[in-house]
């Protein structure tokens, strides 16, 4: 019982953590935005299963990759608080990896969208 109890307190604190994020990154409300747009189209369009959980996957991703930043940039903040270069270009690399994730995520997104739009369109 107790490892339960623990559980469900880790849970608690990653939600917490996530609320957090929520109301201080801009970024990672975009990126929900962006998700429920997406999920929307993909029941309007009727995506199967497959394109359904590569969509899950993807947002996973994204998300995760924007928390993972902000971890980095905050703590990264307590280590340094004054302006220090080498601080800095670790927020960059940490960017740069959500921007990766964005770019692969958005590749995706076209290669996954494109034909289901051209059907519906008929535009063949």
């Amino acid at each position: 019982m107790t490892s339960l109890i623990k559980w469900w307190k880790s849970v608690g604190h990653a939600a917490r953590g996530l609320g957090a994020a929520w109301r201080s990154e801009a970024n990672l409300r975009w990126h929900v935005i962006i998700l429920l747009l997406s999920a929307g189209l993909a029941a309007y369009l009727e995506f199967a299963i497959w394109q359904w959980i590569a969509l899950v996957v993807i947002w996973g991703m994204v998300i995760a990759t924007e928390l993972i930043n902000t971890a980095i940039e905050r703590l990264a903040d307590i280590v340094q608080s004054e302006n220090d270069p080498k601080i800095g270009r670790v927020k960059d690399i940490s960017a740069a990896a959500v921007l990766v994730v964005a770019i692969a995520a958005a590749t995706a997104g076209v290669m996954l969208y494109l034909r289901p739009i051209i059907d519906h369109l008929g535009c063949e």
